[in-house]
C-alpha cells in the first residue's frame, strides 16, 4: 500500500495499480485498497478497471461517500448515467452529491429533475449552476425559468456573448422577436466571430420591420463571408423595404460585381433605380436582364416605364410593344396572341390619354389618365384599376377606360369581373372583336377552355379570315383536350397560309411549350424545310430532339448551323448541354473547352470539364483545372469538394482535408462535405476529428448512412467503445442488412465491457455470413472471456467446419479443452497441432503442462529441453522445468536450474524457497538451513519458514535450536497444532519430556485423535516413568492409526 501511494505521488499510476492489486490479494476485504486501485486506474484513463475497483470498495463500505462519488463519476465516464444515478442516490444529499446527481439526470434527458438537483446543489448563486439551469430550462421548454436564470447570470456577466445568444433563443421562443433580435445583436457586438448570431438578429429584425438594423446585421455577415452573395442581397432588400433606394441600389451594384448573373439582384436594381429616380441606370439594368431572357415581359414593361418617365416615348412604345408582341408565347401566353388589346397606341401613332383630346385644358384628368395608362402598361393592374374606377365614375361611357378596366381585371385574375366588363363593351358595340377576344381569354384562364373555344369560334364564323382568332381557337382546343380538332385547325391555318412561315414557327413553338415534343419536332422539320438557314429554328428543332432523348440527332442538327452564324454561342451551349445529358465525358470535355475558347466562361463550366476529364481517367488535368478554379475563386465550395475528392483518390489525405475544410468554410451546409471530411480524418488516423465531423454531418442529415458508419468507426478507433457501440446501433437502425457493422458493433461493445451485447451482435453478423472466420473467432474469444467455454468450443468447431486448417481455431480449441480439464481431448488436440508444427512453443508449453497435470512427468521432461533450446533460459521456463524434475524425483537435475534462475534474479523468492526445500529433500541440511536463513533475512515474519527451519534442525539433531525456531513460528502463527507437534517432538528428543507433553496436550486439545501426538506423548510419559498413562496414550495412538488405515482403504 505504501509503495502504491508513493507511486501515485510520483505519477507512476501503472505501478501504483499493480502494488494496490497485490495488496488486495493479501487483504481482499480492505475497502481503502480497492478505492486506491480505482484511483490509479482512473488516472490511467482505464475507466472500466477503475469502476470495477470503486464498485468493490462500495460493496465493502456501502456508506463511504468518497467511494460512491468516485463510482458515480466512473459510471458517467463509461456512458452509464442510470448506474451513476443509482450510486449517487446512496449518498447523503450534500452539494457534491447533488451536483453529480444533476449531471446524471441531465445525461438521462430528465431536464426538470436535473434542474431541481442543481438548485439543491448550490442554489442560484453559483454562476456555473445558473448556466446549466438556464440551458436545461430552455431544453425543457420552461421559457420563463430560462429567462429568470439568464437574467441572474447576465447581472454577473452582462457582456458574455454566449449568454446573450442564449437569451436571444429564449426570447424568440417566448415570442419576443424584437427582444430576441437585440439579444443576438448584442452577442455579435461582443463576439465579432459569431456570424450565426448576426444572421439570426438580421432575420428577426426583418420579421419585426426594423429594416435598417437588419441591413446593418446582414452587412456584418457579408463582411465576414465575402463570397456569400445571399447576405448582400438580403441587405439590399432590407434597405429597399426601408425606402433607402439609393443605398439599396449601391448595395446591389456591389453584389453584381461579384455575381453578374444574379437575375434577382439585377431585377431589383432596375426597380430600385427607377424608384430612386435613376431611370438611366434602371433601363441599363433591365437591358442586362433582357440579354439573358428576351421573353421576360415584366422586364420589358418596367423598361418601358423608365423610358416613359425619362421622356423617351418612342423607345418606351417599343418596349411596351415587345411586351405585347411576346405575350402570346412564353412571356405571357395567357393574354391570347395577336388578339392583344390595342391600348398602347392611338391612330396616327400619338400617345394620348384615353378619351381626352390633345390640347384639352383638363390638366388633372390628363395626368390621371396617363397615370392609369402607365400603371396598366407597367403591369401594376391594381393601381391602374383603382384609378380607372375613379375615372369611369367621371366618364362612365368612355369605352377606352372600360377596355383598360376589363384588361386590368383580366390580368389580375378576376375573370368573372373581366367577363362582365368586356360584356359591357359588347353591349355598347356588338361587333367589338377585341371585347370578344377578352371574354374568350378570361374563360380560358378561368378554367373553361370549352367556353373560350366557343367565343373564338363565333369570331371565326363572322370572319373566317381572322387568322389570330383561328390561332387562339386552336390553342383553346388544345387546352380543352381536343388535340385532334386543334391539329385540324392548325392544318387549316397552314393550308390557308402555306407561305406564312411565321405561323408555322409559332405552331411549332406552341407545341414545344405544351410539351408535345414529337409533334413540335415534325413542325420544326417542316419549317426548316422552308427556311433551312434559320439558325433559331434549327436550335428549337434540336431542343425538341433533346427532350425526346435523341441526343445524337440533335447534335447532327446543330452541325448544320454555320460556324459564323449569330447563333454560334447558342449552338455551343446546346452542344455542351447535349454532351452532358448523353453522359459522354469525352464530348463534355471537348464542348466545355470550346465554350472556354469562345470566351464563354459559364458558371460551373470549368468544373464540368474537370468532372468529365476525371471520368476519362485524366486525373492530372482535372486536378489542374480545379486548382485553377479555387485559386481564382476561393469561395467556390463545390470546386473545393471536387478537388478534395481527387486528392483523396490519390491518397493525399492531408491535402484532401484542406480542400474539404475550405469548402465547408465557404458553404457550411454543403451536402455531404462534413461526412466526406470525417472519412478523410478516419483514413488519416485522426479519429476524434473524424467523429466530430461525422456528428456535424448527422446534425444536418440525421439519417446519412455514410456519416453514421464513419462516426461509429471513428469512435471505435479513438477508443470510445461505448459511444461507438451506440453509434453502430444508430447506423444499423438505418442499415440492418450490414453484417460487417454488426461485427464492428459487437467488437465495440466487447471493448466497452458489454460482452453479452457483443455476443448478440456477433451472432447476428454470422447469421448473414456463416463463413466469416474472423467474427467466429471474436465470438469464441468473447464466450471464453465470459466463462462460456462449452459454447466457445462449439464456435471453434464451426470455424473448423468452414476452415479445417485454421491454426488459431485449433490452438484456441485446444487451450479451451485444457482450461476445462478435459485433459485427454486437450492432449489429442495439442498432439495434432504439434504434428503440423514441431517448433510451436505455445503447443510445446501446453503439452508439457498437460503431461505434468496427468502425472506423465517423463513425457513432460522430454519436451522441456526442446522448449529451452527454442525459447532460451528464462526464469519462468526454468522454474517449470525444475518443478517437473522435482516431481519426477530428479533433484540433482532440478538444482542447477534453480541456481541458474537465482544467478539472474537473486531475489526470486519462489526459486529460493524451492531450492531450499529441494536441498532439504536431498538431505543437504547445512545448505538447506543456510538457504532458509537467507530467506528469513527478507521474510522474517513467515511462520512456516521458521517451522521448516525447525524441522531441518530437528533432523540435524540440533534439538535446542529446533525448539527456538519452533518458538519463533508459534509466536508468528499463533494456534497451530502442527507447530506444537513438531516442537513437542524436538523437546522429547531433547529429553524435556514434561515440556514435550505440554506441547502434545495442546495438539490433542485441538485434535483429540491425532495419532502421532498420542504416540509421542506416550513415549514421553514412558520416559518419565508414568507407564499407566503411557500405555493409555499408546493404546489410543494405535486405535487412531487403525482408524486412519480403514479410512485410507475406503478411499
Amino acid at each position: 500500500m505504501q509503495k502504491g501511494t508513493a507511486a501515485i505521488e510520483r505519477g507512476r499510476y501503472d505501478e501504483a495499480a499493480k502494488h494496490f492489486e497485490k495488496a488486495i490479494e493479501i487483504s481482499p476485504d480492505e475497502s481503502q485498497l480497492c478505492y486506491l486501485a480505482g484511483t490509479a486506474y482512473e488516472c490511467l484513463f482505464r475507466y472500466a478497471d477503475a469502476e470495477r475497483w470503486y464498485r468493490r470498495a462500495a460493496e465493502l463500505q456501502p456508506d463511504d461517500a468518497a467511494v460512491l462519488l468516485a463510482l458515480a463519476r466512473m459510471e458517467m465516464r463509461l456512458g452509464r448515467p442510470a448506474d451513476a444515478l443509482a450510486a449517487v442516490d446512496r449518498l447523503p444529499p450534500n452539494a457534491a452529491a447533488m451536483r453529480m446527481k444533476a449531471e446524471c439526470l441531465e445525461a438521462l434527458g430528465r431536464w426538470a429533475d436535473a434542474m431541481a438537483a442543481y438548485e439543491a446543489a448550490a442554489g442560484t448563486d453559483d454562476p456555473v449552476v445558473l448556466d446549466r439551469l438556464s440551458a436545461l430550462a430552455l431544453r425543457a421548454g420552461r421559457t420563463d425559468d430560462a429567462r429568470t436564470y439568464l437574467a441572474l447570470l447576465l447581472k454577473q456577466h452582462p457582456d458574455d456573448p454566449v449568454l446573450l445568444s442564449r437569451k436571444g433563443r429564449v426570447l424568440e421562443r417566448a415570442g419576443d422577436l424584437a427582444g430576441a433580435a437585440e439579444a443576438f445583436d448584442a452577442a455579435f457586438a461582443r463576439s465579432a466571430g459569431d456570424i450565426g448570431s448576426a444572421y439570426r438578429a438580421a432575420q428577426l429584425y426583418l420579421a419585426v420591420g426594423r429594416f435598417i438594423d437588419a441591413a446593418r446585421c446582414f452587412e456584418a455577415v457579408a463582411v465576414a463571408n465575402p463570397g456569400q452573395t445571399g447576405a448582400r442581397l438580403d441587405r439590399a432588400l432590407a434597405l429597399f423595404w426601408q425606402g433607402e433606394y439609393g443605398s439599396a441600389a449601391a448595395a446591389l451594384e456591389t453584389l453584381l460585381k461579384h455575381d453578374p448573373q444574379n437575375t434577382v439582384a439585377r431585377f431589383t436594381l432596375g426597380i430600385t433605380s427607377a424608384l430612386s429616380g435613376e431611370y438611366t441606370q434602371s433601363i441599363a439594368s433591365f437591358d442586362q436582364l433582357l440579354k439573358l431572357d428576351q421573353t421576360n415581359t415584366t422586364a420589358w414593361y418596367y423598361r418601358g416605364l423608365a423610358q416613359f418617365l425619362t421622356g423617351d416615348y418612342g423607345n418606351a412604345l417599343e418596349s411596351f410593344g415587345n411586351a405585347r408582341n411576346r405575350s402570346g408565347r412564353a412571356g405571357m401566353s395567357w393574354i391570347g396572341g395577336d388578339d392583344d388589346f390595342t391600348l398602347f397606341s392611338r391612330p396616327g401613332g400619338e400617345q394620348q390619354p384615353a378619351g381626352v383630346a390633345a390640347g384639352s385644358g383638363a390638366q388633372d384628368r390628363v395626368v390621371r389618365e396617363f397615370e392609369a395608362q402607365a400603371y396598366y402598361h407597367t403591369g401594376n393592374y391594381e393601381e391602374a384599376l383603382k384609378r380607372l374606377r375613379h375615372l369611369r365614375e367621371e366618364s362612365p361611357a368612355n369605352a377606352t377606360l372600360l377596355r383598360m378596366q376589363a384588361g386590368s381585371l383580366l390580368h389580375l385574375g378576376q375573370y368573372h369581373a373581366a367577363i362582365e366588363a368586356f360584356s359591357a363593351l359588347l353591349a355598347a358595340s356588338p361587333d367589338d372583336r377585341e371585347a370578344r377576344a377578352g371574354i374568350a381569354a378570361a374563360y380560358l384562364h378561368d378554367g373553361s377552355p370549352e367556353k373560350a373555344a366557343g367565343w373564338y369560334r363565333r369570331m371565326i364564323d363572322t370572319d373566317p379570315d381572322d387568322t389570330p382568332a383561328r390561332i387562339a381557337y386552336a390553342r383553346a382546343l388544345l387546352h380543352a383536350g381536343s388535340a385532334e380538332e386543334a391539329g385540324e385547325e392548325y392544318a387549316r391555318i397552314i393550308g390557308q397560309h402555306p407561305e406564312n412561315t411565321h405561323i408555322l414557327f409559332e405552331w411549332a413553338e406552341l407545341l414545344l411549350d405544351l410539351g408535345k415534343d414529337d409533334e413540335a419536332r415534325e413542325a420544326f422539320a417542316l419549317y426548316i424545310g422552308k427556311k433551312p438557314a434559320d439558325a433559331g429554328a434549327v436550335l428549337r428543332y434540336a431542343t425538341a430532339l433533346e427532350r425526346l432523348g435523341s441526343y445524337g440527332m440533335a447534335q447532327e442538327a446543330l452541325g448544320r448551323i454555320a460556324g459564323d452564324a449569330p447563333a454560334k454561342a447558342a449552338v455551343l451551349l446546346s452542344r455542351y448541354r447535349l454532351a452532358v445529358k448523353s453522359g459522354d465525358p469525352a464530348a463534355t470535355a471537348k464542348t466545355a473547352r470550346e465554350l472556354q475558347d469562345a470566351g464563354m466562361p459559364l458558371p460551373g463550366l470549368a468544373r464540368a470539364r474537370a468532372d468529365a476529364l476525371l471520368a476519362l481517367g485524366k486525373t492530372g488535368e482535372a486536378e489542374t483545372i480545379l486548382a485553377q478554379i479555387v485559386e481564382r475563386q476561393h469561395t467556390d465550395a463545390d470546386a473545393w469538394v471536387a478537388l478534395g475528392t481527387i486528392r483523396a483518390r490519390l491518397n493525399d489525405y492531408d491535402a484532401a482535408i484542406r480542400c474539404y475544410e475550405s469548402a465547408i468554410r465557404e458553404k457550411p451546409d454543403i451536402a455531404g462535405a462534413w461526412g466526406a471530411l470525417a472519412d478523410l480524418y478516419l483514413a488519416s488516423g485522426k479519429y476524434s476529428r473524424a467523429a466530430e465531423y461525422a456528428g456535424k454531418e448527422l446534425a444536418r442529415s440525421p439519417g446519412d448512412e455514410r456519416a453514421l458508419r464513419s462516426r461509429a468507426r471513428a469512435l471505435a478507433a479513438a477508443g470510445r467503445h461505448a459511444d461507438a457501440a451506440s453509434a453502430f446501433d444508430a447506423y444499423l437502425a438505418v442499415r440492418p442488412d450490414d453484417a460487417g457493422a454488426f461485427r464492428d458493433a459487437g467488437y465495440a461493445l466487447l471493448r466497452s465491457g458489454d460482452a453479452e451485447g457483443a455476443i448478440r451482435r456477433f451472432a447476428v453478423s454470422l447469421e448473414a455470413d456463416e463463413k466469416d472466420i474472423p467474427t467466429w473467432l471474436l465470438l469464441a474469444r468473447t464466450l471464453l472471456a465470459q466463462g462460456r467455454s462449452e459454447e466457445a468450443l462449439e464456435a471453434f468447431d464451426e470455424i473448423l467446419r468452414h476452415d479445417p486448417g485454421s491454426r488459431e481455431a485449433l490452438l484456441q480449441r485446444a487451450a479451451t479443452l485444457l482450461r476445462l480439464n478435459r485433459d485427454a481431448e486437450a492432449l489429442d488436440a495439442y498432439a495434432g497441432l504439434l504434428a503440423g508444427d514441431r517448433d510451436n512453443l505455445v503447443v510445446l508449453h501446453a503439452l508439457a503442462t498437460l503431461y505434468e497435470r496427468t502425472g506423465r512427468y517423463a513425457d513432460a521432461l522430454a519436451l522441456y529441453p526442446g522448449i529451452v533450446e527454442r525459447e532460451g533460459r528464462n526464469s519462468d521456463l526454468l522454474f517449470a522445468y525444475a518443478g517437473v524434475s522435482i516431481r519426477e524425483g530428479r533433484y540433482r537435475e532440478a538444482l542447477p536450474m534453480l541456481d541458474a534462475i537465482l544467478s539472474h534474479t537473486p531475489d526470486d523468492m519462489a526459486a529460493r524457497i524451492t531450492r531450499a526445500s529441494l536441498l532439504h529433500r536431498m538431505g543437504q541440511y547445512e545448505e538447506a538451513l543456510a538457504a532458509y536463513d537467507g530467506i528469513l533475512k527478507k521474510r522474517t515474519k513467515e511462520a512456516w519458514i521458521w517451522a521448516v527451519r525447525g524441522v531441518i534442525l530437528d533432523e540435524m539433531g540440533r534439538f535446542a535450536d529446533a525448539v527456538k525456531s519452533f518458538d519463533q513460528a508459534e509466536g508468528l502463527a499463533g494456534d497451530n497444532p502442527d507447530i506444537w507437534y513438531r516442537k513437542g517432538a524436538a523437546l522429547a528428543r531433547q529429553g524435556r519430556n514434561e515440556a514435550a507433553i505440554g506441547s502434545f496436550d495442546r495438539v490433542l486439545a485441538a485434535h483429540p485423535g491425532h495419532a502421532l501426538a498420542l504416540y509421542y506423548k506416550g513415549l514421553a510419559l514412558q520416559g518419565m516413568g508414568r507407564f499407566a498413562e503411557a500405555a493409555a496414550c499408546l493404546g489410543a495412538s494405535a486405535g487412531a492409526f487403525e482408524e486412519l488405515s480403514r479410512e485410507k482403504e475406503q478411499g
